[in-house]
């Protein structure tokens, strides 16, 4: 039996200790999240509070996308000028490289255009995933050219771990002494599976409907694992006081996969355009919750671009699930930024939030995409079609790119005769479902005949 203890914000310097060095699971019900006027908001901070310092032997500038200002990275990923997000950026002379052979495997491949040396970045097999070319579902909707970039392949079944992989490289560089995250699922599997790999302390923060295959990855893994419940719901800002506050306590390297708070998790994800643009698409669909996995890819694509490596880019087009999409509300009204929606309802846990970030938008329009949103009963039947049709058993959050298809071809934003990527961003295995095997199952005795006859009735 795992033991568990309630916990209420905000944390007392003991109650933090004691989370990390004890056995306990702890279990945050109805958690109150109180500002803490010595600590800031992911959007502004003080001066003087720098806590890392990563850029001086590294070439590349963190330079924010709005003011275009060069900054270091404090523990927050906005400008301290304007607020807006923060990137990093690397001499032409770098990324005209990323057209050249690489004989290193995982992201090592691409290390001179990532915030870290790959001195310092495990490996556990990430990336190089299989961009699989659609066999049947293509014909359906009368598309020539759809794949499927099949990031389930990753170590634990999902692209986090291309982002986080970069995470544990900076903890490792920067000497924290553990890494932490905020997650649905998926990130806080892919952290906890690096921080072991690297010895690293890890706590992570689950959403309190976390599928259960989700947790015990985590806890199999030695993580500390909090459940809070509706931590995606109170909006961008407490949760980046949380992160804050809590990471600043334990001198933990602040893993969130969210660009306003990490700007580095991004520099993961592009890889995934680095190694789908041979094809040169047309259109990648990307599933959206805060927004990095669409931003992430853009960015990548627009670097291979402006240094000359490919000719042309692809529109981006990002999905949520309908319930759970500000991106698409705020692209709807044609807004500069996310407005956060009042409440997330969706069965597609991993998109369920009630902010997206800017970067995303931004991506969008900078592209010429579009964001649209899709039903949750599509979604699930599609993810069904594509196990049963093209054998990629992937989770919701991933199958509502396939979801999107037939709206994009109604609305004529796609031409049946483009190329088409859909990014599948999570294994199947990943997510709760609700089946019962018995109605899929016979028992026959050891006799050809009686298993003739059970499989006839199988079939009928």
């Amino acid at each position: 039996m795992v033991k568990q203890k309630a916990l209420t914000f905000p944390l007392t310097s003991k109650e933090i200790g004691n989370i990390v060095r004890s056995e306990w699971r702890y279990t945050v019900e109805d958690a109150i999240f109180y500002p803490a006027p010595h600590r800031y908001p992911c959007s502004s901070k003080p001066a003087g509070t720098h806590r890392f310092r990563i850029t001086a032997s590294m070439e590349f500038d963190l330079r924010c996308m709005d003011c275009k200002d060069i900054r270091e990275y404090d523990g927050t990923g906005r400008c301290e000028a304007c607020g807006g997000i923060l990137e990093c950026v690397y001499p032409r002379a770098i990324l005209s490289t990323l057209g050249e052979q690489k004989t290193e495997e995982g992201l090592a491949r691409f290390a001179p255009a990532l915030p870290v040396e790959k001195g310092f970045l495990p490996y556990l097999g990430e990336a190089q995933t299989p961009l699989l070319r659609s066999k049947t579902i293509c014909n359906e909707l009368g598309l020539a050219c759809l794949y499927f970039k099949d990031e389930t392949q990753n170590p634990t079944g999902a692209f986090k771990d291309r982002g986080i992989s970069i995470s544990v490289g900076l903890a490792l560089k920067t000497k924290s002494k553990g890494i932490m995250t905020v997650s649905s699922g998926n990130a806080a599997t892919s952290l906890s599976t690096y921080a072991a790999a690297c010895q690293l302390p890890c706590l992570v923060l689950v959403d309190s409907e976390a599928s259960t295959p989700k947790l015990q990855q985590i806890l199999v893994m030695g993580a500390q694992c909090i459940k809070v419940r509706g931590i995606f719901e109170r909006g961008s800002e407490p949760l980046c006081e949380l992160l804050s506050e809590v990471s600043h306590h334990l001198n933990y390297w602040p893993a969130f996969s969210w660009a306003p708070v990490n700007p580095y998790s991004v520099e993961g994800t592009k890889t995934i355009a680095y190694e789908c643009a041979h094809i040169t698409p047309d259109v990648v669909v990307c599933p959206v919750a805060g927004g990095d996995n669409l931003a992430g890819q853009w960015k990548g694509y627009k670097e291979l671009y402006n240094a000359g490596v490919i000719e042309k880019r692809p529109r981006m087009i990002g999905v949520q699930p309908k319930g759970s999409a500000p991106l698409v509300s705020a692209f709807n009204r044609r807004e500069n930024h996310v407005t956060p929606i009042a409440k997330a309802t969706t069965v597609v846990t991993g998109l369920r939030t009630t902010f997206s970030g800017d970067h995303a938008l931004k991506a969008v329009y900078e592209s010429d995409g579009c964001a649209i949103e899709v039903d949750d009963r599509d979604t699930i039947r599609c993810k069904n079609r594509l196990a049963r049709l093209e054998g990629i058993w992937i989770e919701s959050s991933s199958a509502v790119t396939v979801a999107a298809l037939p709206l994009l071809i109604e609305s004529k934003f796609l031409d049946r005769y483009e190329k088409v990527i859909c990014v599948l961003t999570g294994a199947g295995h990943k997510e709760q479902i609700d089946i019962d095997i018995r109605t899929g199952l016979q028992e026959a005795n050891f006799d050809p005949d009686d298993i003739l006859r059970k499989y006839l009735e199988l079939v009928r």
